[in-house]
């Protein structure tokens, strides 16, 4: 391996490190404004050679996967261990921190905005953070499946108020269909056990059907012991859904 294979090698490694610091725990879809690419300790090759190497250029607008894939670009070109580094510097304009105000619901009918918003993880004034807003919206997808409404749909669109720095989302909810119990089956235990433990499911036939009624049903088998040898045993749930007859069929396998 010669010098300038070894330096790329090094300087590929370094940047995705770099690239891993500066941007870490990046949001879906962000993008930065690329303003400078420095090479830490590089003597041996102009900056600019490796800049066309890497396939960045200053100005343009870049993604984590597009520094992800210029580090593998480098990285194609030799290997080896070496000892310099490359830092890439972004351009990043904040903007007004926005705090998080009740949504606006339309379409709701079988839970009213009262119910919905405490599902919610952020409450007024809190920070609008976008992890804790994305999953609000599976908590409130939760709230729908505990009364059969399996395919709710939610359109969020936020709407920004820059004065009061305040985000408010119009929430268009399509309901869909609500869901009553089928028929459960259990495999993967013997003959016995497994009527015990069909036995002990307490959503019956025609019940509306709740999605969180399996964690009642697990604690519900280890209280009364149903399974003698239930230490490392897993299981695997399947929702069968029926859309004609608007029925939930429930498969449990129990594995180790």
């Amino acid at each position: 391996m010669d010098a300038i294979e070894s330096l790329i090698c090094l300087l590929a490694a370094m940047l995705l490190l770099a690239a891993s610091v500066t941007a870490q725990d990046p949001p879906p879809n962000a993008k930065w404004r690329l303003t400078k690419v420095n090479f830490e300790g590089l003597k041996s090759q102009p900056p600019e050679k490796m800049i066309a190497a890497s396939g960045l250029q200053v100005g343009q607008t870049v993604d984590f996967e597009m520094i992800k894939a210029s580090s593998q670009r480098l990285s194609q070109t030799g290997s080896g261990a070496c000892a310099n580094a490359v830092v890439v510097t972004f351009a990043v304009e904040e903007g007004l921190q926005y705090r998080w105000a009740n949504p606006v619901w339309s379409g709701n009918q079988a839970h009213p905005a009262q119910e919905l918003n405490a599902s919610l993880a952020l409450k007024p004034g809190d920070v609008a953070d976008l992890t804790k807003i994305e999953k609000g919206w599976g908590e409130a997808r939760g709230v729908y499946g505990k009364k059969g409404h399996l395919k709710v749909l939610f359109k969020p669109q936020p709407v920004f108020d820059d004065a009061q720095r305040i985000v408010t989302y119009q929430v268009a909810v399509t309901e869909g269909p609500q869901y009553r119990m089928g028929q459960v089956t259990i495999t993967g235990l013997p003959e016995a056990e497994a009527a015990r433990v069909k036995d002990a499911w307490g959503l019956k036939a025609g019940e509306v059907f709740d999605t969180t009624y399996f964690v009642v049903f697990h604690n519900k088998i280890a209280r009364e012991g149903l399974i003698k040898q239930a230490k490392g045993m897993k299981t695997r749930q399947e929702l069968k859904l029926d859309d004609q007859k608007l029925t939930v069929d429930v498969a449990i396998k129990f594995e180790r």
